[in-house]
């Protein structure tokens, strides 16, 4: 049984560390889209290529990436380049209060286990894609203070009334 035990640990070593290295790959991607990133500015490999140490960050005990919380930190950029699937781990998203603009990719979908969006008050654009009712553990979504188009897709309605 030992041995066991102790490849199952060598085995949380090796993986974790990738794990968040695709994170911070992932993050780093949409950053370089970002215009005024000075809040931001703590996500570099340089820094750290741990993103568990970057503002807004915070990860789980297993070392993923499981809220970004940048509300209200002057963010101008789009999601053109955020890497939805890259971070099937997160549970928060609040990105409130920014400058952010453009259309909210399908690929929010992605993020089975959000729990918790805010994107309300930015300038985002276009529909509110449909998609975003299929995060079935979403408890809590706003995007209030946009400039959406078009009616609210009916497939909101299947998120979990609190």
């Amino acid at each position: 049984m030992k041995p066991f035990y102790i490849l199952l640990c060598l085995f949380h070593l090796v993986i974790i560390p990738v794990e968040s290295e695709t994170e911070a790959e992932a993050l780093l991607k949409w950053k370089e889209s970002i215009v005024h990133a000075n809040s931001i500015s703590s996500w570099s490999l340089t820094n750290s290529s741990n993103p568990c140490k970057w503002s807004g960050v915070t990860c789980s005990t297993t070392g993923y990436v499981v809220r970004i919380e940048l509300h209200n930190t002057s963010i101008n950029g789009t999601f053109e380049n955020f890497d939805f699937f890259s971070l099937p781990n997160l549970t928060k998203l609040d990105l409130s209060n920014n400058l952010l603009h453009g259309t909210i990719p399908s690929t929010i979908s992605m993020l089975t286990n959000l729990k918790f969006l805010n994107l309300g008050c930015n300038k985002l654009h276009g529909i509110i894609p449909p998609e975003i009712g299929s995060l079935s553990k979403l408890l809590d979504l706003r995007l209030n203070n946009n400039n959406f188009t078009g009616p609210i897709p009916f497939q909101l309605s299947w998120l979990q009334k609190r």
